[in-house]
This record gives structure tokens, sequence and C-alpha cells, in this order.
């Protein structure tokens, strides 16, 4: 059995592994840094998915790539690029 199959079972989609239970967004308050989260458009990962990270980091920064999926460092790999290094740029 692979480590996938234990931690999620045999879908991703619906957990029933070891980490059915598992939940870290009501400990993104103690996210105490500048954060860069991310998703595209049309990714697994929805805007719904991630609006709680964004109501919960303290110093966060949430970017959507318009024409992406869940590899936006490869469909959008300039745009990307840019975002990444403009927010670094940003911390000093």
């Amino acid at each position: 059995m692979t480590n996938d199959r234990i931690r999620q079972g045999p879908s991703e989609f619906k957990v029933i592994g070891n980490l059915r239970n598992w939940e870290a967004i009501s400990r993104a308050d103690n996210i105490t840094v500048e954060a860069l989260i991310t998703n595209g458009r049309y990714d697994e990962a929805q805007d719904s998915c991630m609006q709680g990270w964004s109501e919960k980091i303290p110093k966060v920064e949430w970017v959507t790539f318009d024409g992406s999926s869940h590899m936006a460092f490869w469909e959008e790999r300039d745009n990307y690029i840019n975002t990444i290094a403009r927010f670094l740029k940003a911390q000093g």
C-alpha cells in the first residue's frame, strides 16, 4: 500500500484515510510572516478552498491565475515567476 493510499484512501477527492479528520485552517492565524497563496481559475483548489486561508492568515496575498488549473507554474510560467519575484522583492 502506498503512502498516499494510507493518508488519503483510494481517492484524493473523498479522503477516508489517516488524514480524514486533519485540518489546519483553524491554526492559520499562527502564520506570522507575509504569505502568498495561489490557485488557478480552473484549479481543483477552487476559490472556496482558498477563502478560509485568505481570511485566517494575518498578512496574506492571494493570487488567482486566470489561465491555469493546478499548475500555474507551468501553464502561466512567466506570470507565475513574475508574481513570485514581485512578492519576494516586496519582502525585502
